[in-house]
């Protein structure tokens, strides 16, 4: 008796589970039209009734000159490096924090996000101890 058709059955067989098993799945990416790239100092967060983080991020900076003044000669050419009006605070230091967006995160989401800054953390502080020890040894 040949066991040429038990073969071909269990071949048959396992094609069958194995279109039932799921498929792989592949993540294709791409950049909207409005994606930007920004710096962030820092960011500042709440949490809503939902379990959402908002984090919205900042960049600091002094304040800007809200007007120059130039002294100009009698051809209208400037004559000095004009003088900057800044607002100003008795008592403190100003200082401007701009916030550019903010991201809205779910609670699985942000624990992911979590995830992902711890491991970029822990390299970027082995990539800054590698450096510092070779900047100690040249």
């Amino acid at each position: 008796m040949s066991t040429q058709p038990k073969r071909r059955r269990a071949l048959e067989i396992g094609k069958e589970q194995a279109s039932k098993l799921p498929l792989p799945v592949k993540f294709l990416t791409e950049k909207d039209a409005s994606f930007r790239t920004y710096h962030a100092d820092g960011a500042w967060g709440m949490i809503n009734n939902h379990a959402n983080i908002q984090l919205n991020f900042f960049v600091e900076r002094p304040p800007m000159a809200s007007d120059v003044t130039y002294q100009l000669d009698e051809k209208g050419s400037p004559i000095d490096q004009g003088n900057m009006t800044i607002q100003q605070e008795k008592g403190h230091f100003l200082l401007v924090r701009e916030y550019q967006s903010a991201v809205v995160l779910s609670l699985p989401c942000a624990r992911i996000v979590h995830s992902v800054l711890g491991s970029f953390i822990k390299i970027a502080e082995n990539l800054v101890a590698n450096k510092n020890s070779n900047d100690k040894q040249a």
